[in-house]
């Protein structure tokens, strides 16, 4: 049989398919500690949850276009989609940046941001600054009250071809 055009219409996500991929990466990472999984949930979050969000944020589109223009919109008539998944996502993505592994401090997520974490003896304070994704640029400080030994491990996303490590200016 001859293949015929589709409109991207034809084959759009559901909120609620991506709010459920996310949290499947979500545990999935949990369970594995695999950086894979985070680019996953990052993934669905960029280019579907929050381009699904109306302007306003108040709501989401029922069936957003996997390909073209966004629709921050739907028909009055029909079925408006998931606000309560899609904003209980939002909210729990804070659980998300940082990760403790053993003694590790594990940065998986890319936002403004700061959190307090035991690791060993030392309590820790990370602060990120960023405006990930427009810009790559991601700025973190690192302070604890007593010297202490652990590492930090930064996710390097699966699309970033190239990156650039400074620590404190060298």
């Amino acid at each position: 049989k001859k293949m015929r055009a589709v409109s991207t219409e034809v084959y759009p996500n559901e909120n609620c398919v991506a709010v459920g991929w996310m949290k499947f990466g979500a545990r999935l990472f949990e369970w594995h500690g695999e950086a894979r999984f985070i680019d996953a949930l990052e993934q669905s979050l960029y280019n579907h949850l929050l381009g699904s969000q109306a302007i306003d944020g108040r709501d989401f589109s029922y069936y957003q276009g996997l390909v073209g223009r966004k629709v921050h919109a739907t028909d009055p008539r029909q079925y408006s989609c998931c606000r309560y998944r899609g904003m209980n996502m939002l909210s729990h993505l804070p659980r998300y940046i940082y990760a403790t592994k053993g003694s590790d401090l594990l940065v998986n997520l890319y936002c403004p941001s700061r959190t307090e974490a035991t690791l060993g003896d030392a309590e820790v304070r990370v602060e990120q600054d960023t405006e990930y994704p427009r810009s790559g640029r991601v700025s973190l400080r690192v302070k604890s009250k007593s010297a202490a030994r652990f590492g930090l491990r930064l996710r390097i996303p699966q699309w970033c071809g190239k990156y650039d490590l400074t620590v404190n200016g060298k």
